[in-house]
């Protein structure tokens, strides 16, 4: 029997809570947490390389400023959905190996909570609950797997400040200018599209990939200064991250990288595993090349499953953003350390069912 969740004098509400669990599907680009200081500054090493020192950065719990990147929870974090559904059994096909060998998902056992063709983008922030839709239908039974399409396109918009290790003072770091130097201990995010595997100069999706990060302002694709920005700064804009694929490289320097799958894997937080491919516009054809991979087909096993019956009256996805934006820097000849981009990553869900007992 179908089962309607939208009453008469109740409206069902699916929510976005940001206060339990989010993490990503790309576990070779999951970054830990930056390590900080108590005045809740990110901590910063200098960096001589004739000495050895080559990185800034050090993870939370440990010593070793061994990074030259680390995870932050984004202040906000943009991303446009176009179908949920929930699965009896799996949709996914595994992969085998390289260039593009995805097989293209079965959901002939998905039943959709939610489309729309023309997307919903929803702006997600920390402790903020977020609607995606008012009510939906779905037959009772067991539910076994979850579906969501959605953007490869994601935004995030996010400063961050930092101070030397030693004593505690403002860190120097450089960030985009267009002629000259800028640096600051405070560094955001600025109008920019870059993508995950480190492509650059070209056009992808009507966006233009700037050119590969030379250890110069004018290549840093965020901006540093010696003060927060506020809603008047200018600069602080969305930063656009293109999950362009799933290999380990990008296309322009090796053809053969491009991958439209990832097969299931666990991560930490995530109540089952999690796998995903590269889609066309279409959402059911996998993408051959980066050029039309626009959207992210993302599958996950539900553990425990959802046991769906008439007591049912909403479902909570729960994300947690605690480490789903990365500060990438390099360090060049002169020992200057650049802030060269921000990395935003899609994510795992914990789906939970609310009863009216």
């Amino acid at each position: 029997m179908v089962f309607k969740f939208l009453k008469k004098i109740s409206v069902l509400i699916f929510i976005f809570s940001l206060s339990i669990v989010f993490n990503i599907i790309l576990q070779n680009s999951a970054e830990a947490k930056c390590a900080r200081d108590s005045n809740d500054a990110i901590k910063v090493d200098t960096v001589d390389q004739s000495a050895g020192n080559t990185t800034a950065f050090a993870l939370t719990g440990t010593t070793d400023y061994d990074q030259d990147n680390c995870g932050e929870e984004p202040l906000f974090y943009r991303v446009t959905f176009y179908k949920l559904a929930l699965c009896t059994s799996d949709p996914y096909n595994e992969g085998t190996g390289l260039n593009p060998t995805g097989v293209a998902p079965d959901l002939s056992s998905c039943t959709d909570l939610w489309s729309d063709t023309s997307g919903k983008t929803v702006v997600i922030q920390p402790d903020k609950n977020t609607d995606l839709l008012e009510g939906f239908e779905i037959g009772t039974g067991t539910y076994t797997h979850a579906f969501i399409l959605l953007s490869n396109h994601i935004d995030v918009k996010h400063y961050e400040r930092f101070a030397l290790k030693s004593n505690g003072k403002a860190a120097t770091i450089y960030g985009y200018k267009d002629s000259g130097d800028q640096t600051g201990a405070y560094c955001w995010t600025k109008s920019v599209t870059t993508t995950y595997n480190n492509d650059y100069s070209k056009t992808l999706h009507g966006e233009t990939i700037p050119a590969q990060q030379t250890g110069t302002s004018a290549s840093d694709t965020l901006v540093c200064d010696s003060s927060a920005p506020t809603t008047a700064t200018a600069s602080y804009d969305y930063a656009t991250e293109i999950i362009d694929h799933f290999g380990d490289d990008n296309v322009t320097d090796d053809v053969d990288a491009f991958r439209n799958f990832s097969d299931y894997s666990t991560m930490d937080g995530i109540d089952g595993k999690v796998a995903a491919n590269l889609m066309q516009s279409d959402g059911s054809t996998l993408a051959t090349t980066v050029a039309n991979g626009v959207r992210i087909a993302h599958f996950q096993t539900l553990s425990p499953v959802l046991n769906i019956d008439l007591n049912t009256i909403g479902m909570r996805l729960s994300f947690n953003t605690s480490e789903s934006v990365s500060f990438d820097t390099a360090v060049n000849t002169s020992d200057e350390i650049h802030a060269i981009k921000v990395g935003a990553d899609p994510f795992g869900v914990n789906y939970t069912l609310i009863s009216a007992n």
